[in-house]
């Protein structure tokens, strides 16, 4: 939610520079608490994933701000989730039959919740954002499935801090604000410091668990729709809510399926 407010407007540009140095803040602070060896690999990777990271929520934030999120969260989940999954499948991670069925029951769920039957051009913009940022979010998330547990959370310091350098050179080059207006920047540091967090709870479930990461990662669109609905009064049919289940249905498989 505090994202959501804080790209409202013409402001998702500089929001998202102010998510990435709260998430820069988050990160550093979970150096005390997280045991993390520097190793110049797996920063790079972290460097390489928040280009990819930085990219994508500038896309998502430019998508619900032309659109709405139920418009843009269908291809962005579908990207963000099945690129990293499969990329998993090609390095090799060990899934049972069980719970690759229950991704795809998630990933259903998600475009069930998600998708508009609707042609206009409001669609269309959000359908068109929607699919860069979840190509972006995708290769970005991809990136830390070859993290080496030893670097910790690392990687999330160079991911959060390389997307905030990728996003102010873009707003530098368009001539556009770095920083959202003053009163805005408290709401995008707080959004930012749960982003570092999610970053840091994913990279350590890669590590114990990569599919189900994977698979639980996905279920962010659903939580849009939520605080779209609650907070942005954006309507909630009956359609959405039996996505809803169906994708906390599958996610449940998957991680029963592992353990």
């Amino acid at each position: 939610m505090p994202g959501r407010k804080a790209a409202s407007g013409n402001r998702a540009l500089s929001a998202a520079i102010v998510i990435q140095l709260g998430g820069v803040a988050a990160a550093v602070i979970s150096l005390f608490l997280v045991d993390s060896l520097f190793t110049l690999g797996d920063s790079l990777l972290g460097v390489a994933s928040g280009v990819g990271m930085g990219a994508g929520l500038w896309a998502y934030y430019q998508g619900i701000t032309r659109s709405s999120a139920s418009v843009v969260s269908p291809a962005t989940a579908a990207c963000a989730a099945v690129l990293p999954f499969i990329y998993s499948l090609i390095r090799g991670a060990e899934m049972s039959t069980l719970v690759v069925a229950a991704a795809v029951v998630a990933f259903v769920g998600v475009a069930i919740a998600t998708v508009e039957n609707t042609t206009s051009d409001a669609w269309l913009t959000g359908l068109g954002w929607g699919l860069l940022s979840g190509l972006c979010y995708g290769i970005g998330l991809s990136v830390l499935v070859d993290v080496g547990s030893a670097s910790g959370v690392w990687p999330v310091v160079t991911q959060r801090g390389s997307a905030a350098m990728i996003l102010a050179a873009i707003a530098l080059i368009n001539r556009a604000e770095v920083l959202p207006p003053e009163g805005f920047r408290t709401l995008g540091a707080a959004a930012g410091c749960l982003a570092g967090i999610s970053s840091i709870l994913f990279l350590l479930g890669l590590q114990v668990d990569g599919p189900s990461a994977v698979v639980g990662r996905s279920m962010f669109p659903i939580f849009s729709i939520g605080v779209g609905h609650w907070f942005f009064a954006e309507s909630v049919g009956r359609r959405e809510m039996v996505g809803v289940v169906v994708a906390l249905a599958g996610i449940a498989g998957a991680i029963s399926g592992t353990s």
